[in-house]
């Protein structure tokens, strides 16, 4: 048995389906683990990102890649206030566009549009699986996770210029540094050019 679920937000009628007892239950292990995989894959793919810019002493690529990235976040911000859709699970209205969707697509159309598809494609597989994983988890419907990666798409093309490997390397260099706390792990980044 599933419920149909109307809401309005903003004067827009939105419905949304599930099973009776979606309020009160938690998300299956293996969609929460989904969910963790599809976080973590995301940074992965943005450190790749500027491991490729360090290797490549791209420092260019480093600026181009600030602001795809920074115009992304930006626009992804915007829409999330001004819509304020609700999610699937109705925990918020921070709903569209996907966020997640957003900085993974950033990272894998950027090496894709620096890099050429030989580094990219790998990247779109990966950024998909993120976008999947929102869905799965119940943390965005499908058109927020499109919206999210067109937007992304859309700023590197506008920002992002190929790499020529034959000119040579630029002097940028980038340090990560692991940090780990009591509930926390991660790297801190550090860029010189």
């Amino acid at each position: 048995m599933f419920f149909i679920i109307f809401s309005v937000n903003k004067n827009k009628l939105f419905a949304s389906w599930d099973s009776p007892n979606f309020l009160t239950s938690q998300p299956h292990k293996s969609v929460e683990i989904q969910r963790k995989i599809g976080d973590h894959t995301m940074h992965f793919i943005n450190l790749s990102a500027l491991i490729l810019i360090a290797y490549n002493k791209d420092a260019e690529g480093f600026k181009q890649y600030l602001a795809s990235m920074g115009i992304t976040a930006f626009t992804t911000s915007i829409l999330k206030f001004s819509v304020a859709r609700y999610r699937p699970n109705f925990s918020n209205q921070d709903s569209f566009p996907s966020g997640h969707s957003s900085f993974a697509f950033s990272g894998a159309s950027f090496i894709y549009d620096r890099y050429g598809p030989k580094f990219g494609i790998p990247f779109y597989v990966l950024a998909t699986y993120v976008a999947y994983s929102r869905v799965v988890a119940k943390r965005h419907h499908i058109t927020d996770v499109l919206t999210g990666a067109a937007i992304s798409i859309a700023m590197t093309k506008l920002f992002v210029t190929p790499y020529n490997f034959k000119i040579g390397k630029t002097n940028v260099q980038v340090i990560g540094t692991p940090t780990i706390g009591n509930q926390y792990f991660g790297i801190t980044l550090t860029a010189r050019f």
